[in-house]
């Protein structure tokens, strides 16, 4: 199906017939949740795979609120599950999206961490990208696992970012793994 759109999603689903407004297709073919309560939209959407592959985030336009899961860690290295589908390129973009998505004064709510707003989430995007680029260079120089590990390439980074649950050396395995 290389040639899948929306229009064709809507006709699968037939979400025209079911849906009476609550649902509908994005321009990925995805199906979306937009419930409306009290004057509120409300955005259920799926990211593409970032933390796992099943990763949803929340938008409540009215009272500019963005619930990220555990898409963003807010303050700490993620945990990037591969097994399920995640890759640290696939939570850069999810980050991207969201950023896209809202304002200076947007509150976002993370899957770990304290709520949050735009400059928090982009200093994270950042993070992430730093990382993925430093740790991407070892593994296509050749690096090992264990020798990007040993490298130490978050060690500028791990005493804002490293916590008990993910530390520097566990983060550069993650990221490893899903690049």
């Amino acid at each position: 199906m290389s040639n899948f759109e929306s229009g064709d999603a809507l006709a699968l689903y037939n979400v025209d017939r079911w849906g009476g407004g609550y649902f509908g297709v994005n321009q990925d073919g995805h199906v979306v949740v937009k419930p409306k309560r009290n004057g509120e939209q409300i955005d259920l959407v799926c990211f593409e795979p970032a933390h796992t592959d099943g990763d949803v985030y929340i938008h409540f336009h009215k009272a500019d609120v963005l619930h990220m899961g555990d898409v963003w860690f807010n303050g700490l290295y993620p945990f990037i599950d591969g097994d399920a589908g995640g890759s640290i390129s696939g939570m850069v973009r999810a980050c991207d999206k969201a950023l896209a998505l809202v304002g200076s004064g947007t509150k976002i709510i993370p899957g770990h961490g304290p709520v949050g707003a735009k400059d928090r989430l982009q200093v994270y995007r950042d993070m992430l990208a730093t990382v993925r680029d430093r740790v991407g260079a070892l593994k296509t120089a050749g690096a090992s696992e264990q020798e990007a590990v040993a490298k130490k390439p978050t060690a500028d980074l791990d005493a804002a970012w490293a916590t008990n649950f993910i530390n520097g050396d566990k983060f550069v395995s993650l990221v490893y793994q899903t690049l």
